[in-house]
């Protein structure tokens, strides 16, 4: 499954964000098929020379775009964060994914119920992971690459790729 993408993926989760997301990582390969390589880091210059003061938030391509230098040479890298990031044109985003890295926040995710917030990680890893295979927005509800306005949305679609989505990555 997935044979065109060779290398690994590469997952940097900031020292902020609390252990139990590690949890949330097995859907690289659960869903994807993927080896995964994940690692904890201090985050913190990437994510300061993001933050945008006046809004008190983490610009995600801005982010994105700084480590960009991490990548693997051959492979993807996801950062999971716990500062809250955005979008211009939005209020909030829970990722963003750009060429071959891509960013997921916790901090909208949280929730007090450890299994509903793992749930929410790898929901979100999963949709910005199918983004770097190539994936667009889907309509379904239930596609794991449903376009999240809320966190209720997030709630109510699936892990995995529809068979549509599914479909246009193997093809």
């Amino acid at each position: 499954m997935l044979a065109f993408v060779r290398g690994e993926v590469r997952v940097i989760v900031d020292e902020a964000v609390s252990e139990e997301v590690l949890g949330a990582l097995s859907v690289v390969d659960e869903v994807y098929g993927l080896s995964a390589k994940v690692e904890r880091s201090d985050l913190s210059s990437f994510i300061t020379k993001s933050m945008n003061r006046r809004r008190g938030q983490v610009d995600a391509l801005e982010l994105v775009r700084s480590v960009e230098g991490l990548v693997p040479e051959v492979g993807l890298l996801i950062v999971i964060v716990a500062d809250d990031i955005y979008v211009n044109g939005f209020n909030f985003c829970f990722g963003l994914a750009y060429k071959r890295s891509a960013v997921v926040s916790t901090y909208r995710l949280r929730h007090q119920e450890l299994n509903t917030y793992i749930a929410r990680v790898s929901k979100e890893v999963s949709h910005e992971l199918g983004h770097l295979l190539g994936l667009n927005h889907c309509v379904r509800r239930d596609c794991v690459m449903y376009f999240s306005n809320s966190v209720e949305d997030t709630d109510n679609k699936g892990f995995k790729p529809c068979d549509r989505c599914r479909a246009l990555i193997l093809s």
